[in-house]
This record gives C-alpha cells, sequence and structure tokens, in this order.
C-alpha cells in the first residue's frame, strides 16, 4: 500500500522529478547519466516524452551536449563523489523558461533532481532580459572557451600523473588515489589487493648495454604487464626498475595468479638485444581499515623475500590469513635495542602490554576487562611517542617529523579501530591485532630501527665523554 501511494505521489506530484545513474570512467569520475525515472510534471515542464528518456544516458538523448552541461556536470559530480546537495538555475532556450534544479545525492551512483518554473523571478523589463540574454550567449562562448581550457588542464594533468618515459600512472597518480580507493572498499566491504614487482639484475642491463636500452626495456616491461591486466586494475610506475598493481575488488588468490602470469609471461619473452629477463613479485590484500603504508610495507616485504629466495618468483605477505600475527608470548630480542635507557625501557614496557592484551585475548576475557586494558595500553603507547620524540629532537634525527606523522597515523588509525571494536563492527582479533602487530611490534621493528644508528651513536658518544673524564 505504502509503495503503491510513494509511487502515485512521484507519478502525480505538481512538482517535476527525475532520477539518474551516474556513469563512471576507469578513474572513478561520472561522465555519464541514465535516465531512469521521470513524472508527468517534468514532461510538462520541459516539453519532453519519457518514452524519449528512460533507460537512456544523457549523451544518447542529447549527443551534440545539453544546455548548462558543465554545470550539470559539476554538481552530479558533488552529489555522487561528495554526497552534497546544490542547485543552478539554467535557461531553457527551447521551451524559453528558467528552470532552478536541485540534484541531491541518494545512494553511490544514484541522484535524484527536483525542478521548478523560476521563470517569473527573471521577468525584468525588457531592456534587463536583454541584457540578460546577452551575458547568457556570452557565457556560452565562454563555456565554449571554457572547453578548449579544460582540454588544455587534461593534457597538464596527464604530463602530471603519468611517467614521461612507460606512459604509466606515476607515484604522484597513487598518492592522489590510493586513499579514496582504500575508503571505498572500506566502506564497500570490498577486498583490495596490491602487486609490486622489480626486474631482476636491471642494473646489469644499464652497465653493459646502456641506459638507452635500458628505457626500452623498462617500456616493454610496462607494456607487457599492462597488457595483462584489466579494469579496473592500474599500473603504476613507482620509480627506477619497480612497478605496482593496485587491484580493487580482487582477493589475495586473484593478485597472485595475475602476478604468476605477469612472471611467466616477462621469463618466457626476448627483449630485444639483451635476450631474456625476470622480476620478482610480492603480493598482499590489504586488511580492513589497514593504513597504506603498512599495506604497501607487506607487499615489498614479499618482494625482497622473492628477491632473497632465488629472484624469479611470486610471494605473498606472510601474515596475510592472520587475523593475530604474534606468538603466544613475544621474547624481548637484541636488535630492538636502541641505545637509548628511556625509549629501550619503555618499549620494554609496551612488549609486555602487547603480552597482556594476547593473554586477555587467548582467556577469551569478558569485554568489561578488555576495554580498560585497551585504554591502559593506549595511553602508555601516547606517552611513549611523546618521550620519543622529545628524545629524537634532542639527538637531531634529520627524519623527525616523518616519524612523528607515523606516530600521528598509527593513533588516528587505531582510535578508528577502537570505535569500529566498540560498534560491533570490527572482531576483538583484529582490534588487538593492529595494536600488538602494528602500533607497539610492528612499529619497533620497522619506523623505530631506522634511527637506531642515531641514538646508539649518541649513547656511544656518551660513553666516550664519560670515560675521558675519568
Amino acid at each position: 500500500m505504502k509503495e503503491r501511494c510513494f509511487q502515485e505521489f512521484f507519478k502525480k506530484s505538481p512538482i517535476a522529478y527525475s532520477c539518474h545513474r551516474a556513469i563512471f570512467d576507469n578513474e572513478g569520475i561520472p561522465y555519464d547519466y541514465e535516465y531512469l525515472l521521470l513524472n508527468e510534471a517534468f514532461e510538462d515542464l520541459l516539453k519532453i516524452q519519457g518514452t524519449d528518456l528512460i533507460n537512456k544516458t544523457f549523451y544518447q538523448v542529447f549527443p551534440e551536449g545539453w544546455e548548462g552541461e558543465e554545470q550539470w556536470k559539476e554538481l552530479v559530480q558533488n552529489a555522487v563523489v561528495d554526497y552534497t546537495s546544490a542547485q543552478f538555475d539554467i535557461y531553457r532556450e527551447s521551451i524559453q523558461k528558467w528552470i532552478r534544479v536541485l540534484v541531491f545525492p541518494l545512494c553511490y551512483e544514484l541522484i535524484g533532481c527536483i525542478y521548478h518554473d523560476v521563470t517569473t523571478e527573471y521577468a525584468l523589463n525588457k531592456e534587463t532580459q536583454k541584457l540578460e540574454m546577452e551575458l547568457f550567449r556570452n557565457n556560452r562562448s565562454l563555456l565554449e572557451l571554457t572547453k578548449k581550457l579544460e582540454k588544455k588542464n587534461r593534457i597538464l594533468n596527464d604530463l602530471a600523473i603519468k611517467d614521461e618515459l612507460t606512459g604509466l600512472y606515476n607515484r604522484h597518480f597513487l598518492d592522489q588515489w590510493i586513499e579514496k580507493e582504500m575508503s571505498r572498499a572500506d566502506r564497500d566491504h570490498q577486498p583490495l589487493s596490491m602487486i609490486i614487482f622489480d626486474l631482476d639484475h636491471f642494473k646489469r642491463v644499464n652497465d653493459v648495454w646502456g641506459h638507452p636500452v635500458g628505457d626500452e626495456v623498462l617500456k616493454e616491461t610496462a607494456n607487457l604487464a599492462n597488457s595483462l591486466i584489466c579494469d579496473p586494475d592500474f599500473l603504476v610506475r613507482l620509480g627506477g626498475e619497480e612497478f605496482v598493481i593496485i587491484m580493487p575488488g580482487s582477493s589475495i588468490q586473484r593478485a597472485l595468479a595475475v602476478a604468476e602470469t605477469i612472471r611467466q609471461t616477462l621469463e618466457k619473452y626476448k627483449y630485444p638485444i639483451i635476450g631474456h629477463l625476470t622480476a620478482s613479485f610480492g603480493v598482499a590484500e590489504r586488511m580492513e581499515l589497514e593504513s597504506y603504508y603498512s599495506w604497501y610495507k607487506r607487499s615489498d616485504k614479499a618482494m625482497y623475500r622473492a628477491k632473497e629466495g632465488g629472484r624469479n618468483r611470486v610471494y605473498r605477505s606472510e601474515d596475510q590469513d592472520r587475523l593475530l600475527n604474534a606468538p603466544v608470548n613475544i621474547k624481548w630480542k637484541a636488535e630492538w635495542e636502541s641505545g637509548n635507557h628511556m625509549i629501550d625501557e619503555q618499549h620494554r614496557e609496551l612488549v609486555e602490554s602487547a603480552n597482556s592484551l594476547l593473554y586477555l585475548f587467548l582467556a577469551e576475557s569478558e569485554k568489561g576487562k578488555i576495554m580498560p586494558a585497551v585504554d591502559k595500553v593506549l595511553d602508555r603507547i601516547i606517552k611513549h611517542f611523546q618521550d620519543e620524540e622529545q628524545i629524537l629532537v634532542e639527538t637531531g634525527y634529520p627524519d623527525y617529523e616523518n616519524h612523528a606523522e607515523i606516530h600521528k597515523t598509527l593513533l588516528d588509525k587505531v582510535f578508528q579501530f577502537k570505535k569500529s571494536y566498540q560498534a560491533g563492527d570490527l572482531k576483538l582479533a583484529e582490534l588487538f591485532s593492529f595494536i600488538v602487530n602494528d602500533l607497539i611490534i610492528g612499529h619497533i621493528q620497522n619506523a623505530d630501527t631506522e634511527f637506531f644508528p642515531y641514538t646508539q651513536n649518541t649513547q656511544t658518544k656518551a660513553l666516550e665523554l664519560n670515560n675521558a673524564s675519568y
């Protein structure tokens, strides 16, 4: 009954309505729009028969473009991409009316529109109307100039986001788009995988045959790999002989299959002049809410394991299938010694905190006991990060700002994990996994070890000064 009422309301409402579906290009930008629904008031207002529009796209109905096209595209993109509503007025020369269009998002790719005849608002004296029409025509000319400018801007944009040698997307493009891809994967609960591959012994190519030949090898490699992937996957040249493939909607199994296909193809291919060449591959599927830094590090680590394993191999991330990638009891390792007493003492305390969390998890403790323990550990981590940053400033660590940003990113992510767990959207194992593997152990092993040479050197100098005083 309710559904029929809504249908009749939509159909017979004196206000003009329409509903559309946005159609996206490979980069996630809407470029065309399909008519799904419209009512009688829409037909009466715009003097268009619904049968000529339903299930057709704008460019099918208006192959040469339509009035207000640029404004329409901008507002629809806001509605679809940014989920914001907006309105604009347009003069429809074909019906001699000013129409006010309100565009608003419905869900992901669907948008709704409401139309009002606002001609009376523009009913000024004849001289003013003449000026407005002249302005309208001038605007049309301006739009044509704008289209030409946009075309040139697209060319400039391509130069900014494309690798000059291979024509592939570059690191700048990846930095622009990866957060959007990750947000979309989290929102839609879809898999997102990464393949990193690096040509084996490529330095030898440049040393023996020269950089021009090396450049041709890189271009051939890019063409071969690009021919073996399909939309929406995209290939990026990170720099040198290293490439990455981002695979929206693909699981680790599909990513491994694609990586193996590319590996075999490169192995069999005979490059002009140099002959055969191989590559090593690392593959990782992103975990939900995982940071790009962590995901990339896992892929990169797998690729280097492939190198160490003999090259010309495909390796997957070791912890891909583990929700809690840690032993029952984590033991302190000598290589975690930074040389700074305060940092090492706090690191040892954090490792013990990780063990405490593991115990709570394995003991299947009640939620009432878990969250206070988590909060206590997070307070300790925050305090440690503050102390560590102060020590790095005092020791003159040159990459201090980047390290502080890593701290901020990790804290933002863990509180997002905590919120998701409390809302019932995240498993306890996933929360503990991030705290133990990423926030504590992973951070010590990966990011903290970068500054150890500086803190150890500072400690050595202090001992030398102390000995000299005796």
